[in-house]
């Protein structure tokens, strides 16, 4: 008896079942991740960080040319949309600052703290420490003013404290004492019921504690913690010497915790600073005042910090478009061959790069001619505009190129760029017509005033002008035949290393046609693909075949010729 399709056959039939697989409605376009690499005020360096919108990224990154150019890239144009998440990374080694907290009672530390700001801005934070009743109040800000002159509320809270447990004596014995470390807890008791030692160990509980506490004679322990389970290890205010302890349950004594308790408010919070309690702190110091920060640096980033930044970029997944914001021969170049270097492991990527203000016609076209290449396009001139901090200004095309690889992220795949209208109050340079026309040719992405009064990318092309092939030098066309190729080659997977027959060929045909037809239906290519078009082989462990695909190519040529004649009656 066969099992066929989830069931036993008992009796000889013909069944016919239905896939309704393939009539699915096809997939919305994918989006097309755009990564910005540049200096910033904020922000972790050398870490990939994905901002979702505008105010987002002005939390994170305070200030800087990579603020500006992720906030011209989410507002490209009124005209095409920009991408739903932008991520960024910060190639400059910006440090962190720090702050000590001393022991009241002595010089030793207490807790260190860390600013969440790294840069020279996170000298700016600061926390104040008052004696709560009971415990700390605790209050953490900065003197930061941010884009537009933004300030940060504070945070703060009062009375922060932790009871772990509370202990008495009611021995035969008298002058009852503790001692409590990091490490352990001495008893002691004059004449009788001495008490003892008990060691802490590094899973012990506050629970189990108490449990020892009561075993030992005449001593009394009851859990005042609501985390029976925290560990006691580095946990209570230390008291080092032998304090007093009460002889009534009236008159217990509480053991505190009150430095791990404003450690761990503030890392809960989460803003303006993490803290580490110090070991055997017993107290915080007081004051009215303010303690500030000290430390944090912003370095100019290195040539090798770039260069870190584009091999951490290689682990990133989902990123199709890579613009560095700087105006930079030699990080251009380097971003080009990271565009190169992940497209061939099947990643294909794309640059969009711009220069500092004050440059010419002649400088830019030397320029593309050195990057003449099929992955980079090279935009120019700057543009007018506000930035973020509402003042007028001119944006160098560095900042316009992320606002360009905005525009290409948001219009997807096949939404058209050339032709369209930026956000912008003027350029940099007034372009004449020939003047655009000459850095089209040139391999520039240039920028030029509409018939209409808009800023336009004139054409979005790359600095390749080895040949005139579309793929190479349209990023529309391009981009379409990276992303059909990726998924076929994603789709060809699946079969590696299974036994090569008639069958398995025409399985293999089967997916690239629905594969293809897909991208058809999603607008990747112009033209229905025919089960003719595919042609597979095998010959040993090699099959192989072609597919003859028509991609899109944008219609940036149209002429019509309008035939007008004269008036008769």
């Amino acid at each position: 008896m066969p099992y066929v399709n989830g069931q036993y056959m008992v009796t000889p039939q013909a069944t016919v079942n239905v896939n309704d697989s393939a009539l699915l409605a096809p997939a919305s376009a994918p989006g097309y991740g755009l990564l910005l690499i540049g200096p910033a005020t904020d922000g972790e360096p050398q870490t990939a960080i994905t901002l979702s919108s505008p105010s987002q990224a002005v939390n994170v990154l305070k200030g800087g040319d990579l603020l500006q150019g992720v906030l011209n890239a989410f507002n490209p144009s009124n005209e095409v949309e920009g991408p739903g998440s932008i991520t960024v990374i910060r190639p400059e080694q910006a440090t962190q600052s720090t702050v000590t907290v001393d022991n009241a009672t002595g010089g030793t530390a207490a807790m260190d703290l860390t600013t969440t700001s790294y840069g020279a801005e996170s000298i700016l934070s600061k926390v104040q420490i008052t004696a709560g009743a009971p415990g700390y109040n605790v209050t953490m800000g900065t003197d930061f003013t941010g884009p537009g002159g933004q300030t940060y509320s504070p945070s703060s809270d009062q009375d922060i404290a932790l009871s772990v447990l509370s202990i008495y004596y009611s021995g035969t014995g008298t002058s009852p004492t503790y001692t409590v470390s990091d490490t352990g807890l001495v008893l002691t008791a004059t004449t009788s019921d001495i008490g003892g030692t008990i060691t802490f160990t590094s899973t012990m509980t506050v629970q189990q504690l108490v449990n020892q506490i009561n075993a030992l004679a005449g001593w009394n322990a009851t859990v005042l913690d609501p985390n029976t389970t925290d560990l006691v290890q580095a946990l209570f205010d230390n008291v080092a010497t032998a304090a007093a302890v009460g002889t009534t349950s009236a008159t217990a004594t509480t053991l505190y915790a009150n430095v791990t308790a404003v450690v761990r408010w503030i890392n809960a919070v989460g803003t303006f600073f993490t803290a580490v309690r110090q070991a055997n702190a017993a107290s915080l110091i007081t004051s009215s005042s303010y303690l500030y920060a000290a430390g944090g640096t912003t370095p100019t980033a290195a040539n090798s910090d770039w260069q870190n930044a584009y091999t951490l970029a290689q682990s990133l997944t989902g990123i199709d478009i890579v613009c560095p914001v700087i105006g930079s021969a030699s990080i251009w170049t380097m971003n080009d061959a990271h565009c190169h270097y992940m497209s061939s492991l099947g990643q294909p990527r794309r640059g969009y790069v711009g220069d500092v203000t004050g440059q010419t016609v002649a400088q830019e076209i030397t320029n593309a001619q050195a990057l003449n290449s099929n992955r980079t396009s090279l935009v120019w001139p700057g543009s007018k505009g506000v930035d973020y901090n509402g003042n007028a200004t001119t944006f160098a095309s560095y900042i316009v190129a992320a606002q360009v690889a905005g525009m290409r992220s948001g219009a997807q795949i096949p939404g058209k760029i050339t032709a369209t209208s930026l956000v912008s109050q003027g350029l940099e340079t007034t372009l004449s017509p020939a003047q655009v026309a000459q850095l089209n040719a040139a391999g520039i992405a240039s920028l030029k005033n509409s018939q209409t009064g808009n800023v336009e990318l004139s054409w979005d092309r790359t600095t390749w002008l080895q040949t005139t092939a579309y793929d190479k030098v349209e990023n529309l066309t391009g981009m379409a035949l990276d992303i059909v190729a990726t998924a076929l080659n994603g789709v060809l997977k699946q079969f590696v290393g299974q036994p090569v027959t008639a069958s398995l060929l025409g399985h293999i045909k089967g997916e690239m046609l629905a594969e293809l037809n897909n991208f058809y239906q999603l607008g990747f290519l112009s033209a229905a693909p025919a089960s003719s078009a595919i042609t597979l082989s095998a010959n040993g462990q090699v099959v192989s075949g072609s597919a003859n695909v028509q991609v899109i190519v944008p219609g940036n040529y149209i002429v019509v010729t309008l035939n007008a004649t004269a008036f008769a009656a």
